[in-house]
């Protein structure tokens, strides 16, 4: 046996009782202490949620990292998973990943990434470049960027040479 507080005169009163002794009020009526915590928990993970999906929402703007950002015009040459390199002092960059789609090998491919400052202006643009990328191989790119303002960036292009 435990005391609560009345919610109607907030006296304290025994969890056993039927009804509050001091104002009346029948116990059915009177919230229950772990109802509370239910509904203020539940209130809680509900906030939560909508703000996960305002998160969420937000960057799926970007594609998932399994899905190709951008692929060449016949769909042989994928672009994937690209990121700002972990900077070496004085070094900045870019790396992601091109792969090979075909069963035919690439002499040369060629990536060519358009750069933008916070307010969305293109500044700039990158390139990378390889020579002999296998057939249905990934070769690991690495592009340095310059432009210390320089915060997204995007492909303007994937080619390759066979």
């Amino acid at each position: 046996m435990s005391l609560i507080s009345c919610p109607e005169c907030k006296s304290q009163i025994s969890d056993q009782a039927e009804s509050c002794p001091h104002c009346g009020v029948p116990r059915e009526k009177q919230a229950q202490p772990g109802l509370r915590r239910v509904a203020l928990l539940f209130a809680v993970a509900l906030w939560i949620c909508v703000g996960l999906t305002v998160v969420f929402g937000q960057v799926r703007t970007h594609p998932p990292r399994d899905v190709a950002v951008f692929s060449s015009p016949d769909g042989a040459l994928e672009v994937r998973e690209i990121r700002w390199r972990k900077p070496e002092p004085g070094e900045r960059g870019l790396q992601g990943f091109v792969r090979n789609t075909t069963s035919a090998s690439y002499r040369q491919v060629e990536l060519e990434l358009d750069l933008y400052d916070a307010s969305g202006e293109q500044i700039g643009t990158t390139l990378a470049r390889t020579e002999n990328l296998g057939a249905g191989g990934t070769w690991l790119f690495a592009a340095p960027v310059e432009q210390a303002s320089a915060i997204d960036a995007r492909v303007r292009r994937v080619e390759g040479t066979r």
